[in-house]
């Protein structure tokens, strides 16, 4: 395992003030039963979404056609799909047992980033607002199909996962315009939602693409790249290195 160094945590927890504060990690998990192993394989294939922090106002959306993208438990799984070009992004809740697809949309915005609790019974989305005007998180009773806005963010809301007590972590980016016009959501950082308090940012990274939130007992696990040259919090990505590590620990 490598490791960054110079360490900081502040006394809020997991906001970061100083220099290369996470270590490079690898995960390897094995199952005992082979419903546990099926499981855990997709639960793995969550984390394996298209790379929406750092997409351009431009960027041609059927590219996500062409990916395999989704979100599963042991029950039930959460594709992104897409019918046709002119078409929002959408997601086909698929259950296991039955086979019964049943799909979601929301009309004039795109639904991104899915996440499946353990037992399938809650799914998380986020919902692109019409003209990068803002994102939803959204909250779903798989069993009634019922949801709810869960919060409201003007930048990107993504990578949520769903902890004890109603909290829920999420990646999240302002909307950035370059100087080429087009809006990049390059500036990532881990934020919490807490139902008594609401939205509360936890880092200070501003990294051009976080992804992938997992949790352990006391840790956050990510993939990120691209620290900020003023500010790198995680070693600069390495080309050349056939050994480097893209996913870090938190503290």
């Amino acid at each position: 395992m490598g490791k960054c160094c110079n360490s900081t945590i502040a006394s809020v927890p997991f906001l970061t003030r100083g220099h290369h504060i996470c270590r490079m990690i690898v995960i390897v998990a094995v199952r005992s039963s082979l419903k546990q192993a099926i499981g855990s394989f997709l639960l793995s294939l969550a984390v394996v979404l298209p790379p929406s922090p750092a997409h351009t106002q431009g960027f041609d959306l059927d590219k996500w056609n062409r990916g395999f993208s989704l979100a599963a438990s042991v029950k039930n799984a959460a594709i992104l799909v897409r019918s046709s070009k002119a078409d929002n992004m959408e997601l086909l809740l698929v259950d296991f047992d039955s086979g019964k697809r049943t799909k979601l949309r929301s009309k004039g915005s795109h639904l991104l980033s899915p996440y499946l609790s353990p037992d399938g019974a809650r799914l998380l989305l986020s919902r692109e607002l019409p003209g990068r005007s803002g994102t939803a998180l959204v909250s779903c009773d798989t069993g009634k199909l019922t949801c709810h806005v869960v919060l409201r963010s003007a930048g990107s809301i993504h990578s949520a996962i769903q902890l004890s007590g109603g909290r829920i972590l999420y990646v999240s980016s302002p909307f950035v315009k370059g100087g080429d016009g087009r809006v990049r959501l390059s500036r990532n950082d881990i934020w919490i939602f807490e139902p008594a308090t609401g939205p509360r940012q936890l880092t200070d990274f501003r990294l051009y693409e976080l992804d992938s939130l997992a949790v352990g007992q006391n840790e956050i696990y990510f993939s990120a790249y691209g620290p900020p040259r003023d500010r790198p919090v995680i070693p600069k990505l390495d080309w050349r290195a056939n050994q480097q590590s893209s996913i870090f620990r938190l503290p």
